[in-house]
Formats: structure tokens, sequence, C-alpha cells
């Protein structure tokens, strides 16, 4: 059996491309963009409103942020890094 170098990467792929979905349907689900139209708000303001938890809630948006800006996503980044990084 040939192992193929690029495997690791396509999974990874299919792998990030299961979470976008699973993203979207978190964002409609929680109507983050109804929350997101009528003012600026927190993570703690949407989960108050939605009933979620705000640390689920803070790393939803976060996720959903870099996904727009373009950026890798790690676990340690902060919405405000994620937009720094994508204005640089």
């Amino acid at each position: 059996m040939t192992t193929n170098q690029n495997d690791p990467d396509r999974m990874m792929q299919m792998i990030i491309g299961y979470w976008l979905t699973q993203v979207v349907h978190a964002a409609a689900t929680f109507s983050i963009a109804v929350h997101l139209a009528k003012t600026p708000a927190t993570a703690n303001d949407i989960a108050d409103a939605e009933g979620t938890d705000p640390s689920a809630t803070f790393r939803l948006l976060r996720f959903e942020v870099a996904g727009l800006a373009g950026t890798k996503v790690t676990r340690t980044a902060t919405p405000m890094a994620i937009l720094e990084a994508a204005a640089a």
C-alpha cells in the first residue's frame, strides 16, 4: 500500500469543511446575524439573548470571524488578533 503525502492534508480539509458547515448551521440556529445587525454585541450579549453558553458562543464567533477574514484559526486566537492578522 502506498501513502500519498497529501492524504493528511486532504483529510484535514474534509474535517475543516465539516466544521464550517456546522458553524454556518449554528450561526443560523442562534440568529447571530440578526443580533449583530441590530447593534454591536459581545458573545455574552448573544449568549444571554439565545440562552447559550457564553464560552461556546465566544468560540463560535471567533471561528466565524476567522473564516470571514480568511485567517487560520488556532486555539489561542482572540477575535482581535484574528482581525489584526487579516488587516496585515
